[in-house]
Order: C-alpha cells, then sequence, then structure tokens
C-alpha cells in the first residue's frame, strides 16, 4: 500500500503526460485511433502506442503530425523534447552503472572497467565532432589518387562521375529481389576496439547499439534503405544503377566503426596513419569501390538552385545541422534537401513505387523546405503521388521545363565510405517563389542558413565567392561539398545563357 502510494505521488513522467495529452486531444476532436491515424498517415497501432504511458517515445514526425491534426500549437512537440531530455539521462544512469537495467555489473571491482571504456568512447566521439573535416583530409590520404576524385575531398570510382550532368530522365533504375548477401556486416572482429563495454568483459554487439544506450540523437530509427548493388554508363552518359533492399543501420554499423577507428588513432597520435594501422578499413582495401562487399545504402544530396534569367543572378540554399537532432554531422553545413534513399512507408507496395530519384527529391522538398511531417518510412501507408497536391505541382513544373534536375555522379566520403548521388534542382525563380511560399526557415535537422537581413527564400548568391567559402573554408561534408563544387564546375550546361 505505501508504495502505490508514492507512486501515486511522484512526479509523472513527460512520456506519460505526452501519452496522456495526445489522448484528450483525439477525445476532445471526437476522433477514433483508426480515424486519426488515416488522418496523418499512420496506422491505428501507431498511433495507440503513443496514447499509452509507459512505452517507447514516439518518433519525432509522429508526435509533430499529431501536433498539426490535433491543433495543439506545438505542446506534444515541447513535451516529446522533455521526455528525450528524461530519456537521454536514463540512458546515462545505466551507462554509468548505476542501474543494471541494460546488463551493467554495478559491483565495485568491476563497474569502473566499464565506465572508463564508455568514457573513452565518449571522448573519441567528442575529437570527432571538434575534429570531423581533418578526420576527412586525413582519410582521404590513405587512398591512392587513382581513388580520390581529382579536385574533390571524395572517393569515385573511375565511371562513377560523368563528364557532363546527366538529366535525371536519362537515369534507370533496377531492382533486385533476392541480392546476394554482404561480406562485410559491421560484426566483424576488427570492430571490437570501437565498441565501448556495456558489462564487464562484454561490449556492445554494434555501433548502432552503442549509440541507442549512449549517446541517442533525437533522430535514430532503423528504416528500411536502399542498397547500391550495381552503377553502369550503357553509352558512356546515361546512368543505371541496381538496387536491393537493406537498413539504415546495415550502412551505419560499418560507416560510423571506420570513423571511430581513424578518430580514436588521431587522438592518440599525431602521426598520420597508414591504412594498415586501421585494421577494420584495411579490409575494405585501398579502393573500396566493391558494391557487393558491403552495404552501400545510398544517400540523395539535392543542390536547390533558384535562377533569376531575368536578373541573370542564381542562388542555392544550406542547412545548418543540429547536434542534438542527428547522429553524423552535426554542426556542420549541408546542402538541401537531402536524405537516405528509402520507401516512404513499411508498405511491399513502397519498396518498388518509391525506387523513384524525384519521389525521394519531392518527399525531401516538403520535408525540409517546407517543413511538413516527415515520410521517414515508418507508416504502413503507401503515399499516393498522384492525389498529393504538392507532388502534383512540382511535377508539371518539371515536365514544362520550369524545374532541370540532373545528376553530377556518385561521390564517397573518405572519412565514412558512405555514398551519395549528387543531384542538382534548378528552379525558375518565379516557380520556385510559388512552390515554396511558405518555406521553412528550420526544421527537425537544423535551420536554413541565410545573410544577415536576409530571408530563408534568398538563399545564398551562387557565386565564386560564396562557392570557394563553403567548398574550402566552412565547415561541411565531403560529399556535399562536392555537390556543390561539381555544380560550379558544370554551371554553363545547367544555368545556360542565363547563369550569374
Amino acid at each position: 500500500m505505501s508504495e502505490a502510494r508514492q507512486d501515486n505521488h511522484s512526479p509523472r513522467s513527460a512520456r506519460d503526460r505526452l501519452a496522456e495529452e495526445i489522448h484528450a486531444l483525439r477525445d476532445a476532436a471526437g476522433l477514433t485511433q483508426a480515424a486519426l491515424a488515416t488522418r496523418i498517415g499512420y496506422t491505428k497501432q501507431y498511433v495507440s502506442l503513443a496514447e499509452r504511458p509507459g512505452t517507447g517515445l514516439p518518433s519525432d514526425s509522429l508526435v509533430r503530425a499529431l501536433d498539426s491534426a490535433l491543433g495543439a500549437h506545438g505542446r506534444l512537440t515541447a513535451l516529446r523534447a522533455e521526455a528525450a531530455v528524461e530519456h537521454a539521462r536514463r540512458r546515462q544512469d545505466l551507462s554509468a552503472g548505476r542501474s543494471a537495467g541494460i546488463g551493467i555489473d554495478t559491483g565495485a571491482d568491476v563497474a569502473p572497467a566499464v565506465a572508463a571504456s564508455q568514457a573513452r568512447w565518449r571522448e573519441v566521439r567528442a575529437f570527432l565532432g571538434a575534429q570531423g573535416t581533418v578526420l576527412t583530409t586525413l582519410a582521404a590520404q590513405l587512398y591512392p589518387a587513382t581513388a580520390r576524385a581529382a579536385g574533390l575531398p571524395v572517393l569515385a570510382a573511375a565511371h562513377w562521375l560523368p563528364e557532363s550532368p546527366v538529366p535525371l530522365d536519362q537515369v534507370e533504375l533496377d531492382w533486385d529481389e533476392e541480392p546476394a548477401l554482404p561480406v562485410i556486416t559491421g560484426r566483424e572482429a576488427e570492430v571490437a576496439s570501437v565498441l565501448p563495454l556495456r558489462a564487464p568483459g562484454r561490449a556492445f554487439a554494434s555501433y548502432s547499439t552503442a549509440i541507442r544506450y549512449l549517446a541517442p540523437p533525437r533522430l535514430f530509427e532503423n528504416r528500411s534503405c536502399y542498397r547500391l548493388l550495381a552503377l553502369h554508363r550503357p553509352d558512356g552518359h546515361r546512368l543505371r544503377l541496381r538496387f536491393g533492399l537493406s537498413t539504415y543501420f546495415a550502412k551505419f554499423d560499418i560507416a560510423e566503426a571506420l570513423v571511430h577507428e581513424l578518430a580514436a588513432h588521431a587522438a592518440a597520435t599525431t602521426t598520420p596513419p597508414g591504412i594498415d594501422d586501421l585494421p577494420y578499413r584495411s579490409l575494405l582495401g585501398p579502393a573500396p569501390f566493391d558494391l557487393a562487399e558491403r552495404p552501400v545504402n545510398l544517400s540523395v544530396t539535392t543542390l536547390t538552385i533558384r535562377q533569376d534569367r531575368s536578373a541573370g543572378t542564381a542562388a542555392f540554399y544550406l542547412m545548418r545541422r543540429d547536434g542534438r537532432a542527428v547522429a553524423v554531422g552535426g554542426g556542420h553545413y549541408g546542402l538541401i534537401p537531402a536524405g537516405e534513399f528509402q520507401p516512404a512507408s513499411i508498405s511491399p507496395q513502397s519498396l518498388r513505387t518509391d525506387l523513384d530519384l524525384w519521389r525521394t527529391m519531392v518527399r525531401e522538398y516538403s520535408e525540409e523546405l517546407l517543413g511538413d511531417p516527415e515520410h521517414d518510412g515508418s507508416t504502413g501507408v503507401p503515399v499516393d503521388y498522384q492525389c498529393w497536391p504538392f507532388y502534383r505541382d512540382m511535377t508539371r513544373a518539371r515536365e514544362a521545363g520550369a524545374i532541370r534536375v540532373s545528376v553530377l555522379g556518385l561521390v564517397m566520403d573518405p572519412l565514412s565510405l558512405n555514398a551519395t548521388i549528387a543531384t542538382v534542382a534548378v528552379f525558375d525563380s518565379s516557380t520556385f517563389d510559388r512552390l515554396f511560399r511558405q518555406i521553412a526557415d528550420s526544421n527537425v535537422e537544423g535551420r536554413l542558413a541565410v545573410k544577415d537581413g536576409a530571408t530563408a527564400r534568398d538563399g545564398i548568391a551562387f557565386t565564386a565567392g560564396n562557392v570557394d567559402r563553403f567548398v574550402h573554408r566552412e565547415v561541411m561534408g565531403a560529399t556535399c561539398t562536392a555537390c556543390l563544387a561539381l555544380a560550379w564546375r558544370h554551371r554553363d550546361a545547367l544555368l545556360g545563357q542565363g547563369r550569374p
């Protein structure tokens, strides 16, 4: 009885208050869970779990969708943020050995070893956050000139970068239902040195598991992704790519282990490493372009250009990524939009219908420039593109030539060995202003970068000085830097007679 009274008088967690608020708002709106789920494009199960106290934290995108649909004016989003902080504190308590909930032995004779291991791991993560660009340069120097893209801070196989931009309608995507399993998975013995202890004598099973328990960002979920299996250029110009199914963590576990390994070496000594000093990286050899060897899940990075032909000017758009929200690239500038190449829902139907670069780009535009709820792959309802007004408007503008989309090629970050399809979308100014008249200055991943006194719609002038600034002097991810540099290299072809 005394324990029950104590529980009744203890402060309710933010997670429980969030669940109660969602239920109360839905009830006040006269909606069933199924009706609300249909309205926001999720399944009833997601709404039911969100309303249930004591369950896991619902995704940020789901809560923002509920916030909008129920007219909560940000209350639900604020409660989720508070709950995320509580969640992170609990994780820290667990990792420090104050609870045995994740298998940590709290005995005085062994817990210090676990705490010390996790402290070293966090120190390397902090070093990585502060020295990311230096580490990228170190990583690039590990590879021969034949593996590096000339004049760019990335790696690329010889046939990955066409001599001129490839119009999007000349890019073909194929699907492989049963691709061969990758050889390297992120569970190799060589990974052990970068994984902290979870319990005495027992390390975390994977890098993503360590992140989830010891340094969880707001956005960190294992979604289905498209894995690149082959890239061909049938006539030397057109692109043909073949894909199979993978998951986000399949890429993350390998990439972040590679990054951590190099960061740990650099934190311990000022002597530049050779590839043989990095056991895990050395498994992939001096030319890590074998697409069958490991899951090479692609991201799609787009340089967005607003072109005013009458004025002879153009502008591009960048985002400053929020380190509290993202697991990779916090504090860096990045092109916008950018995201994983993945289905928009867990429905089997989406696997094939979303294997489309244009559809991926439009979804990212709606999320990152308009602030719409993310199509993050968590719902069971496929996107009905033909009934989506924004998609119809974007597609009609592209068909009319008011949006011109090109692929610049495939590039690989030398630090993480993650691969990106670099694309450019050039908008006529009037079309951009109409489609993005309600442009958002921030989203769940960060804020748009603008000059003092400018608006989000103004962007950054696409000039030699600004391109040079972000390519050479600002902190920006290697693949984003390469995309921007390639676009400037090909500006005549991309902008035509109306280029600045």
